[in-house]
């Protein structure tokens, strides 16, 4: 998973991002994806790469159990 700020972000975000990336680094929880790597070496905004979670997309896990609920 990569996680980034748009091209022509405020330099706040970019700044937010990074905060938060450097916060993650050593955090060790089963909930928490532990990032992998920063890029900050190309042109645009940087970029922060994260292991694929083993249960997918958080967004979609939740969709499904409330479709399931519903039924």
């Amino acid at each position: 998973i990569i996680k980034t700020v748009v091209d022509g972000a405020s330099l706040t975000q970019v700044a937010c991002l990074l905060q938060e990336v450097s916060t993650l680094i050593g955090v060790c929880h089963p909930n928490i994806l532990t990032p992998l790597l920063v890029n900050t070496e190309l042109r645009g905004p940087p970029e922060n790469a994260y292991p694929y979670p083993s249960k997918g997309n958080l967004k979609m896990c939740v969709h499904e159990c409330n479709s399931n609920k519903s039924v």
